[in-house]
């Protein structure tokens, strides 16, 4: 297997002559999500696209000097793939500089790779590079897209007969199709990852498609089997080393406790999920554990805190481009901002939300979104002093109260009274 990676990575010797060697981790890609407002689930691992990078500058320079002596050169495939990589990694950790831009550059950098990769036979980066561009698609909460590029992973790993490559596959699978409520199709995909996983000793797949399945048989309301699976992968993580594994596992465990209303349980869960995720420098996973902690929070009353939570969740969602997340943490903060009797903001953030929604195509949230805009609506319309502020107010004098009126009155008839028998008084003189 060490052998094919290598050949994979460097397909001529041009790709070798700096003698500096990279290698990256083997274990199978998966993708990562954040699927409801409460609670946001993770799947079991997401490993980074590579932890070890060439600079931008040297990239963009061996493209160019490759490229300048043949275009058709089968180094590129591997540069382009690692290009769309280092973009990928930016957006994750959430240091991009422009992030619309380097989203488009990494999407157009994974193409050419799987476009070279096709032109030159080479099924299995074909196949890795496809898995890779779909993880980048669904983090970016583009799910049809991620959905096309998993399943041509799919059918590739299924011709070649790469097994692993095939687990791989069912598993983003199945955690995107939880991503947009489909859940009979997702626990169908994670049960076909999972006996593969089995059958070829893999204990990284068997963990991740467990969590996965657990998620997709908890929003189908089969609690039962879902903490089942939950419990099993977590054993699976600890034993075999998957921090960012474990990490999600807690956070499923946390989200089960809490939806039994032992919240402080949940909070331990999530406590622990949170190090695990910061540790590993996880940053989509952190702020879903961010945002879990905001609902436990929420449910104990300690709407500042849940605040709190959700708005530093939504800061890094923002930073990685995650847009679900961000609609999620708006509906969030708006729920808590409404136990607070800040219906105006209330409103403000469930409409951002509704919106972020709409663009995705998840119309259950939208609709969810819509009943809670016209709630709050009607609040704010019963509440008239805490009406939305318009730009031209201006802020009106107080009106003295009948009885301050009153008062004013009568004294100035009592001084006119004076006034008066003082000036007799000098005129009788």
């Amino acid at each position: 297997r060490i052998l094919r990676e290598m050949s994979r990575r460097a397909p001529d010797f041009w790709s070798w002559r700096k003698a500096v060697l990279r290698f990256v981790d083997e274990s199978p890609q998966l993708t990562q999500f954040s699927i409801a407002v409460n609670p946001p689930f993770q799947p079991a691992q997401d490993k980074p696209e590579a932890e070890f990078l060439p600079p931008l500058a040297e990239l963009q320079t061996e493209i160019a000097t490759l490229t300048a002596k043949d275009l058709n050169a089968p180094g590129l495939a591997n540069l382009y793939e690692r290009l769309g990589q280092f973009y990928a990694q930016g957006i994750r950790q959430g240091i991009a500089q422009n992030l619309e831009q380097e989203r488009e550059q990494s999407i157009a950098a994974f193409q050419q790779a799987v476009s070279r990769y096709k032109v030159q036979n080479n099924r299995l980066a074909e196949m890795n590079t496809l898995n890779q561009l779909g993880i980048f698609f669904d983090k970016q909460s583009c799910y049809l897209e991620a959905i096309n590029c998993y399943k041509k992973s799919l059918e590739i790993a299924q011709e070649i007969d790469f097994r692993d490559g095939e687990a791989s596959s069912l598993v983003n699978l199945g955690n995107t199709y939880t991503s947009l409520g489909q859940y009979q199709q997702a626990i169908h995909f994670h049960q076909q990852s999972l006996k593969i996983g089995r059958e070829i000793s893999n204990r990284y797949n068997e963990g991740a498609s467990l969590n996965g399945l657990g998620n997709a048989y908890y929003f189908s309301g089969e609690r039962t089997q879902a903490i089942d699976c939950y419990q099993q992968a977590l054993e699976i993580q600890r034993e075999i080393g998957d921090i960012n594994g474990e990490g999600g596992s807690l956070c499923n465990l946390g989200n089960f406790y809490k939806d039994l209303g032992q919240y402080e349980r949940a909070i331990e869960f999530y406590q622990q999920a949170l190090e695990l995720q910061r540790e590993a420098g996880n940053r989509n996973f952190e702020s879903n554990s961010l945002a879990n902690l905001g609902t436990a929070y929420h449910s104990l009353g300690q709407y500042q805190r849940a605040i709190k939570c959700y708005q530093q969740s939504l800061e890094i969602k923002r930073e990685i481009g995650d847009r679900h997340g961000q609609a999620n943490s708006l509906f969030s903060i708006a729920g808590a901002l409404a136990k607070l009797g800040r219906s105006w903001e209330a409103l403000q953030h469930c409409q951002q939300a509704k919106q972020i929604y709409q663009s995705l195509g998840l119309e259950r949230k939208v609709e969810e979104c819509a009943t809670a805009v016209y709630k709050l609506s009607r609040i704010i319309a019963v509440q008239q002093p805490n009406r939305a502020p318009q730009i031209n107010d201006q802020p009106s004098a107080p009106r003295p109260s009948s009885r301050k009126r009153w008062q004013k009155i009568l004294w100035l008839w009592v001084l006119a009274g004076v006034a008066i028998a003082l000036l007799l008084w000098l005129l009788k003189r």
